[in-house]
């Protein structure tokens, strides 16, 4: 699952982790990498968070070396939700992922990631709704929606193969 690529859309945002899960698989990346995710439990890398009316969320997830040499990772983080198109006058739900923009959501995440050879590292994410963010969602959802995404570890040294915990 740590290799899978997520798939994006035309617009070059992800699909939902609803829809594909981990992404599509990356045999190759499977094979060569020399890091894989678990959750903080030791199972499938994958989070979920469940129903949070104040719209702050954190989890904490494992990287894991097989490597005799550090290796580096950026991380990065996509927050999505549902998109919406409205119909005489009527808003649905559209089929497709929207991004939340910077001012809709703050998260917190390590600028640098470094897994140390044969070890392990912990990676705390913190996801918080902005009062615009949490109003935006409550007027097109009053009854509640989906945060979902993905977190990306993107390998600073060449060679090495991307990361990904939806």
């Amino acid at each position: 699952m740590s290799t899978a690529a997520p798939v994006k859309d035309e617009n070059g945002i992800p699909y939902s982790p609803r829809k594909q899960g981990a992404g599509l698989v990356q045999l190759q990346n499977a094979v060569k990498t020399n890091a894989f995710l678990l959750n903080a439990d030791n199972g499938r890398p994958k989070a979920e968070l469940g129903y949070n009316e104040s719209g702050n969320y954190s989890f904490v997830f494992k990287a894991v070396s097989m490597s005799d040499h550090d290796i580096q990772y950026e991380p990065s983080v996509t927050v999505l939700t549902e998109d919406t198109v409205t119909e005489n006058g009527t808003v649905y739900m559209a089929q497709r992922a929207r991004k939340l923009s910077d001012d809709e959501v703050n998260v917190t995440v390590p600028k640098k990631i470094t897994l140390a050879a044969d070890g392990e590292s912990e990676i705390n994410i913190k996801i918080e709704l902005t009062e615009k963010g949490k109003a935006n969602l409550k007027k097109d959802f009053p009854n509640g929606i989906y945060i979902e995404g993905y977190v990306t570890l993107n390998p600073i040294q060449d060679g090495e193969v991307t990361l990904s915990y939806p």
